[in-house]
């Protein structure tokens, strides 16, 4: 089994290879079910019907685009008040650790009452590129759920600043073993 800081370096580039595979298929103008078909020739008697040119939707304005991304956020944002823990989880894929986002992200990392749905937020925020995500994930390695604490720790890896190797050393006492491991982990990495 990786550790906590292995699975989340392999998870972007899991996502990457499958995008990668998905992009393929879809240049070969098939679906994954139909890539074994695409991949074989077809017989020799039978000839090939010449296929229309595929009609290009038109490319949506700029403007347009931002709106569409505005209005996903706000509708990521409303799913984040739903009772349902496994929505609340959904809804934090759709949300970029920038702007009103990050903002979102630290209130259910700071407030959720569901440790995984915490947890996935400690990931998010791993993304972001700000001292104020840096800071709530510091006030989040005193979470008391251990996972939580451990996604935290992985997320602060990924930032990659070093300034909160004091922050990480206070956990060398931590109740959990699997905290003081990725908390020394992230300390050797950092330095």
């Amino acid at each position: 089994m990786h550790s906590p800081r292995t699975r989340m370096r392999l998870e972007p580039l899991i996502w990457i290879a499958a995008g990668l595979l998905f992009f393929a298929l879809g240049v070969a103008g098939c679906g994954p079910d139909e890539a074994q078909e695409a991949s074989s020739p077809p017989p020799a008697e039978t000839p090939r019907a010449k296929q229309p040119a595929a009609v290009e939707p038109p490319a949506s304005a700029p403007g347009e685009r931002a709106e569409e991304e505005e209005d996903e956020l706000a509708a990521a944002v409303r799913a984040l008040e739903s009772a349902d823990p496994e929505e609340r989880s959904d809804a934090l894929f759709d949300i970029e650790p920038e702007g009103q986002g990050l903002r979102s992200l630290l209130q259910v990392l700071r407030d959720d009452p569901d440790p995984e749905v915490r947890g996935l937020a400690a990931r998010q925020l791993g993304y972001a590129e700000s001292p104020e995500a840096t800071a709530g994930l510091v006030s989040a390695l005193g979470d008391p759920a251990p996972g939580v604490v451990i996604e935290v720790i992985g997320a602060l890896e990924l930032i990659d600043d070093s300034s909160v190797i004091g922050s990480l050393e206070k956990l060398a006492q931590h109740r959990d073993p699997g905290v003081r491991e990725a908390a020394a982990e992230a300390i050797d990495y950092l330095r």
